[in-house]
């Protein structure tokens, strides 16, 4: 079954991506919840968590039943973690 106007049909795997200093919101932390396909398509959704302390957004993500991974040293620098 797949998600109306989406490019990716389920399933697929919901990350969220922890990232600081966006140019829309540069004085907060941003979770943003991207999807990926089984072919390793990406849609990047609208889909925020906002926050001024990053500690709130990690709450919020544990209680959600999430699995924090750290960052690769090859990730962009604003990327602080990733959910999955």
């Amino acid at each position: 079954m797949g998600r109306q106007g989406a490019i990716i049909l389920a399933p697929y795997i919901r990350i969220h991506t922890g990232l600081w200093r966006l140019p829309i919101i540069p004085e907060s932390f941003v979770a943003r919840l991207s999807l990926i396909g089984g072919r390793g398509q990406i849609e990047m959704t609208e889909h925020l968590l906002v926050s001024s302390d990053f500690a709130a957004i990690r709450a919020e993500l544990m209680a959600r039943g999430l699995t924090r991974l750290a960052r690769y040293p090859e990730d962009e620098p604003r990327i602080v973690e990733v959910w999955l």
